[in-house]
């Protein structure tokens, strides 16, 4: 897979800044049926759900961090730093390009 397929323009007005008003998160939703999509809120789900239907909450967080890359002879190292702390934990992995 090339990673240059993941690259894209994303305008900075375009990155939310703070959290939606709760309940007015967006959904895609897609009909299996006939194939539509509809754009709806997280308000709409108990609309959109029906009985034995199974909902998968992702509770992960956003933190704050900062990455930095560099490509040596077709290996690829990734250093991660938390921004969260004083002291910055580093770490550093080597993955194949």
């Amino acid at each position: 897979m090339l990673v240059d397929l993941f690259d894209y323009a994303l305008p900075a007005d375009r990155i939310a800044q703070e959290p939606r008003e709760r309940g007015t998160s967006r959904l895609l939703v897609l009909d299996r049926e006939t194939g539509a999509t509809s754009h709806r809120t997280v308000a709409d789900l108990p609309s959109l759900l029906e009985p034995g239907d199974l909902l998968v909450r992702n509770d992960a967080r956003v933190i704050p961090a900062r990455l930095r890359m560099t490509i040596e002879q077709q290996k690829a190292r990734l250093g991660t730093a938390s921004t969260t702390t004083k002291k910055s934990k580093s770490k550093t992995t080597t993955a194949q390009r």
